[in-house]
């Protein structure tokens, strides 16, 4: 099985690149301050410039305010927007665009949510207290697989060149989501992992 391959935590033109070159179907572009992987939007508007059209663009927020993801979203015309957080269905269906909503499930009675939010693609990621993501804990792959029966999901958390076969495998999600598993240290990413990954979610290689 192959899968789309999302690099998130993009903070530099360089890594950008190299994602690009590598194969990524989608960069992740986050814009929670309080993230090792912040990008700041003027940096982002000058790696834009180099992403071409047949890239996904998702711009990731956490619990901001919405004006300023309007703005940020009407500015970097970002394919998708991506809501991390603790944010209401009501809050993530008032942009009319495109949107990821992430959850961290723990039990079975954390997805029933799910529904409400109509989003156009679930996000699964491991559950961490206090964090948002990009921690490197692995998710409930179980959980991620009754996810699917709400519609397309990204499985996140935790996913690296040693375990990536394994989960698309045992979850078939739609797309793979790689944060940490992708870098050298948080926010800078290793042009070898990326490569070995996209080879992973295409089918070209099934471990390394």
């Amino acid at each position: 099985m192959t899968v789309q391959i999302k690099i998130c935590g993009i903070t530099n033109i360089k890594d950008a690149d190299l994602a690009i070159e590598c194969g990524a179907d989608y960069l992740g572009f986050n814009f929670y301050p309080h993230s090792s992987r912040y990008l700041d939007p003027y940096i982002c508007k000058s790696i834009l410039q180099n992403v071409p059209d047949s890239i996904g663009k998702v711009g990731v927020f956490v619990n901001c305010d919405a004006q300023l993801v309007l703005d940020m979203a009407t500015e970097f015309g970002f394919d998708l927007l991506q809501f991390h957080g603790d944010e209401p269905a009501k809050y993530c269906q008032q942009f009319a665009r495109p949107y990821i909503k992430a959850f961290r499930p723990q039990t079975e009675g954390d997805l029933l949510a799910i529904p409400e939010f109509a989003a156009d693609y679930v996000l699964i990621d491991a559950y961490l207290d206090g964090e948002y993501g990009g921690t490197g804990k692995l998710a409930n792959w179980k959980l991620a697989i009754d996810a699917k029966k709400y519609g397309p999901i990204f499985l996140s958390g935790g996913l690296n060149v040693g375990n990536l076969s394994e989960a698309i495998k045992t979850v078939e999600p739609f797309t793979v989501d790689i944060a940490s598993g992708s870098e050298i240290s948080p926010g800078k990413k290793d042009a070898d992992k990326m490569e070995k990954l996209v080879k992973i979610a295409k089918g070209l290689v099934h471990e390394v």
